[in-house]
């Protein structure tokens, strides 16, 4: 699975309205994976039970005929990885609720033998890595045995399947078929560490969280330790090196309407550093102080006290009392000037 390649193929704005396709569409816990079984019957078994698959969830993101679609605009190779991408989003939306359902077929060989499936080298390794054990649970089904499609029961973190194959000791096939020998290099055995992937999933949300209020900010996600540093360089970047096309509601994404520049600007300075510009704005630069831009004002808040620079003046304002810097005289808010030589000195 290469993580940085797939998730390379799509810029911010796909990314945001892929997501917000699948948060109008369906909930986390009404899901459905398949792997090893006919496309129809696991987009049958979806429709039946209230759940999506991925084509379904996707809508007309995945429909050629429809103006968003993005195979409009993009060549064979490009929509593959387009597709990828989407498969991860997708396992990262998911692990945001408490379980999804994957359609396999029957015991013992349920999976891919060759382990050549998207499942296996895609989602599974991302609710593994990503999600709780206490909280999240991988169901299996077998649509393909006679009256067992409706059974589910738990493959992970705990596989019951002892207790399926009680209820079925003689399961009945309803379509046979191979399984199928991948010779390309596209489905591979994850190289990625869990930490990669859980660092990963929190990458994703958090710029899909900026982008979603209007932030401009670095999309493209590393996780090999050989591009950590360059990652590191790249959110570094001055902000306009940065800026890339934002919509500024990612819920009316359409490929035909080019997204706008957002208004105001998020980025991060450094580790634990987060500033905000824009009029009416609060961003976060230090521990215990806040700044605040608005009309040419900047007002710095922290300790007590307050700071406002405006046209070339400071002022210090604590207890009730405005010092005057720039021109060298102190007074009290609402009363006449006194001349001092030292405002921080002022007996009030």
């Amino acid at each position: 699975m290469d993580v940085d390649k797939w998730l390379g193929s799509v810029n911010l704005y796909e990314a945001a309205q892929i997501w917000a396709r699948f948060n109008s569409a369906c909930e986390p816990h009404k899901t459905v994976l398949w792997s090893g079984i006919e496309f129809e019957q696991a987009e049958d078994w979806a429709r039946k039970h209230d759940r999506k698959t991925l084509t379904q969830a996707m809508g007309p993101l995945m429909d050629k005929s429809d103006p968003s679609c993005r195979r409009n605009i993009k060549d064979h190779d490009q929509w593959c990885l387009y597709v990828h991408a989407a498969s991860i989003l997708f396992a990262v939306f998911i692990s945001t609720g408490s379980e999804v359902v994957v359609l396999a077929r029957h015991p013992p060989q349920r999976f891919n033998p060759y382990y050549e499936s998207y499942y296996q080298n895609i989602e599974e390794p991302w609710f593994t890595a990503c999600c709780d054990p206490d909280k999240f649970k991988i169901m299996l089904a077998h649509p393909q045995i006679e009256s067992a499609g409706d059974c589910l029961y738990q493959y992970w973190p705990v596989d019951r399947v002892d207790e399926w194959k009680r209820m079925f000791p003689h399961p009945k096939v309803l379509r046979p078929r191979p399984w199928p020998h991948h010779t390309w290099d596209s489905v591979k055995t994850s190289e990625c560490q869990e930490t990669d992937l859980r660092r990963e999933k929190h990458t994703i949300m958090e710029k899909l969280y900026f982008y979603k209020t209007g932030a401009s900010i670095y999309w493209a996600v590393t996780t090999s330790r050989a591009t950590a540093t360059l990652c590191a360089e790249k959110c570094r970047r001055k902000l306009d090196n940065q800026r890339l096309p934002v919509e500024a509601n990612p819920l009316r994404v359409n490929a035909s309407n080019p997204p706008q520049q957002a208004k105001s600007k998020i980025c991060i300075y450094g580790a634990g550093e987060i500033g905000v510009q824009g009029a009416g704005k609060i961003s976060i630069r230090g521990a215990g102080k806040v700044y605040i831009r608005s009309e040419a004002k900047i007002g710095i808040q922290g300790e007590g006290a307050a700071y406002i620079q405006d046209r070339g003046q400071d002022y210090i304002q604590a207890k009730g009392k405005i010092y005057t810097h720039g021109t060298g005289t102190a007074y009290v808010q609402g009363t006449r000037k006194v001349p001092i030589r030292d405002a921080s000195k002022a007996d009030f």
